[in-house]
């Protein structure tokens, strides 16, 4: 069977497309690991598991673990929803209302604090962090 010239024009050529190729590969599978080892230990039941057998594939499939978790995890995450679903709501539509408002009424300075707002949308949280903290203090 021969490769048709669109693929083998795409396979790796030389020594450092394959390198390239098998460091990429390394690192998909260094980051797949933690997945491999939730669904596995999640087909296990729940006294199955351990330290020592996380890595080891289920003697049968039971689904123990994933319900055992679902069972521990359930009241919490009901207060978690309770708390971000409305926040979510409420956060978008106070932003559609200001987007409304910074598109429709122009005022002295608009194009000046629509520039802080946006840039300080691209601040990452963590890095005021640490001066919140001295400011409460």
């Amino acid at each position: 069977m021969q490769i048709p010239n669109h693929l083998r024009q795409s396979l790796p050529r030389s020594i450092w497309d394959w390198l390239i190729l098998i460091v990429l590969l390394l690192f998909a599978l260094f980051f797949l690991t933690p997945i491999y080892v939730m669904v596995v230990t999640g087909l296990k039941d729940a006294q199955n598991v351990s330290l020592s057998t996380m890595w080891h594939l289920p003697k049968q499939l039971s689904g123990g673990g994933f319900l055992e978790a679902w069972r521990r995890l359930y009241p919490n995450l009901g207060n978690s929803l309770q708390l971000t679903i409305p926040a979510t709501i409420i956060s978008s539509i106070i932003g559609a209302v200001n987007g409304y408002i910074f598109a429709k009424w122009k005022f002295r300075g608009a194009n000046t604090l629509f520039a802080i707002l946006v840039f300080g949308m691209f601040i990452p949280y963590q890095s005021i962090l640490i001066p919140l903290i001295k400011f409460l203090e």
